[in-house]
């Protein structure tokens, strides 16, 4: 019997497309041309469905309700790193200009082997940044989505 794969934190990335356009369809874009968030030490997603309250009284005494409007969001957090001149990962000064303007834009969290992936149009609603005396400088970034969320099966092929 084969042992089911187990997924490792270390492998599953965050990355963001700041060219295609946000207007594009969730089902015409792709990994080609997504850069990674540079040196993450955690990343996650969620997802959340408010649910409508529907009890009355003959609900008896357990409550019911419908699911409601969904909300979802990607956040990550590293550390700061210099950006090289061939190196095209983002950085803490890409993400601190991204929350400054609150544009919009593709990101995606993934496996490395592309197993499955998760993405979306998000904001990047939260930076912070943190330069103890002691260790390295880090930051820290909630990103909310907006519309809808897609995974592996919406991706439009790599051409």
């Amino acid at each position: 019997m084969a042992l089911d794969k187990e997924y490792q934190g270390k492998d599953i990335l965050l990355g963001f497309d700041f060219t295609t356009a946000v207007t594009v369809e969730g089902s015409a874009v792709n990994l080609a041309t997504v850069k990674l968030v540079g040196c993450l030490t955690s990343n996650g997603f969620n997802m959340d469905t408010a649910s409508q309250g529907t009890t009355t009284k003959c609900s008896g005494k357990f409550q019911t309700s419908t699911p409601g409007s969904i909300t979802w969001g990607m956040s990550g957090a590293g550390v700061s790193i210099e950006k090289l001149v061939a190196d095209t990962r983002i950085t803490s000064v890409d993400l601190f200009k991204k929350a400054k303007t609150q544009e919009a834009f593709w990101a995606f969290t993934y496996d490395v082997a592309g197993d499955f992936v998760k993405y979306g149009v998000v904001r990047l609603d939260s930076y912070s940044e943190s330069n103890d005396a002691e260790g390295a400088s880090t930051f820290d970034m909630t990103l909310t989505g907006i519309g809808e969320v897609f995974d592996q099966d919406d991706l439009a092929p790599v051409i």
